[in-house]
């Protein structure tokens, strides 16, 4: 990654992408292999940003934060490590509810047996604060098998491809000759400014919420 008017270049070995600083909110480098100099580091927050840096799980374990501009980054950490248990536990909660009833909307969609959708949807109301129960993997199990022959595919694959074939859309998981299609869709996201925060979770951060209308599809 370099610096040049002004523009964030970043290339690899698919080509080279071009990003304006001053659009630049975050910066999220997940693969290790990445090489930026102190000067990228440094106009970059120097503009606001922020750099997070993960490690080999694709996980947040760094960020650099601007010290000179606002404190409203600061403000959202301290509310965040504030949060008491019993709220995280909550906001949890929601997530894998909201994580349990896609599943269930995308089998709906693909016609599958009213039964098993029943069984996810059933699922998606049951989760307890911090998913105490593992309500999240009995339903990615059921959500699996509700396809024909997914089960034995599932057992197959490797843990690299397992872990995100909940990403996967239906008619991909089934047409190996499909998966390099949903491979596309998932670099597209993370070109895009995605990160995944959990398997299947992905999230980006904007400024406002112009910028969140405008990344809606």
């Amino acid at each position: 990654m370099n610096i040049k008017d002004n523009w964030l270049i970043v290339s690899s070995a698919e080509g080279e992408s071009r990003v304006p600083v001053s659009d630049i909110y975050s910066l999220v480098i997940e693969n290790r292999a990445a090489m930026l100099s102190v000067s990228v580091l440094t106009t970059l927050t120097q503009a606001g940003a922020h750099i997070i840096l993960c490690d080999e799980k694709h996980l947040q374990v760094s960020a650099t934060l601007p010290i000179n501009t606002h404190y409203r980054p600061f403000n959202v950490i301290k509310k965040q490590i504030d949060m008491t248990y019993e709220f995280k536990n909550l906001l949890w909660q929601k997530i894998i509810e909201r994580k349990i009833h896609n599943q269930y909307l995308c089998l709906k969609y693909r016609e599958i047996n009213k039964e098993k959708c029943d069984e996810i949807d059933a699922l998606s109301k049951s989760v307890k604060p911090g998913d105490t129960t593992n309500r999240e993997a009995v339903a990615a199990r059921k959500y699996f098998v509700a396809f024909e022959n997914c089960d034995t595919l599932f057992e197959t694959l490797t843990y690299s491809n397992r872990k995100n074939l909940i990403d996967l859309p239906n008619q991909i998981i089934l047409q190996s000759d499909k998966r390099k299609q949903y491979s596309q869709f998932r670099k597209n996201l993370i070109k895009s400014g995605f990160i995944m925060v959990r398997f299947s979770v992905y999230a980006r951060t904007v400024r406002n919420n112009d910028d969140a209308k405008s990344i809606q599809k």
